[in-house]
């Protein structure tokens, strides 16, 4: 909500200054149809598995979330806030990929998981180059984009 206001604010100044010559492309409303639209997907090599697990037995202390899978504590990094997008709705059930991140096991709260396909993977545009997270896109059949995360970088 605050980017699409600060997106709206941004066109409408842009709009008035720049009369003469037209708007022009806003980085922040272009930022926030990405945020609001993303899809991301992670190398099924990096997959262990994945479980759905009830949503409190994810244990928080401070920043570091945890949570025991077959007895064994896992750090548990939450891909919505990692990719500092929009919370969504507490969920009663976590889903969680299990992906091996730098020789370690982790369990990744995808919050929803769209299914597996292969892709075929671009370079990221010039706008997302500086985001080490993400390792190149896709696009969907429909035009949205897939981005393929590098767990290495989270």
């Amino acid at each position: 909500p605050t980017l699409i206001a600060a997106s709206f604010l941004q066109y409408a100044l842009d709009a008035k200054v720049a009369k003469a010559s037209g708007p022009r492309p806003s980085t922040l409303g272009r930022w926030n149809g990405i945020a609001y639209y993303a899809i991301v997907a992670i190398p099924i090599a990096k997959v262990e598995r994945i479980v759905e697990i009830p949503a409190e037995e994810i244990e928080r202390s401070g920043q570091d979330a945890f949570v025991l899978v077959d007895d064994d504590p896992l750090p548990v990094i939450d891909l919505l806030e990692r990719l500092a997008l929009p919370a969504s709705e507490s969920a009663p059930t976590a889903v969680l990929v299990l992906a091996d991140i730098r020789g370690e096991v982790m369990a990744l709260h995808a919050h929803a998981i769209a299914g597996q396909q292969q892709i075929y993977v671009k370079p990221l545009p010039e706008l997302l180059s500086s985001r080490k997270v993400l390792a190149g896109l896709t696009l969907l059949g429909e035009g949205r984009p897939v981005f393929l995360l590098d767990l290495n970088q989270l």
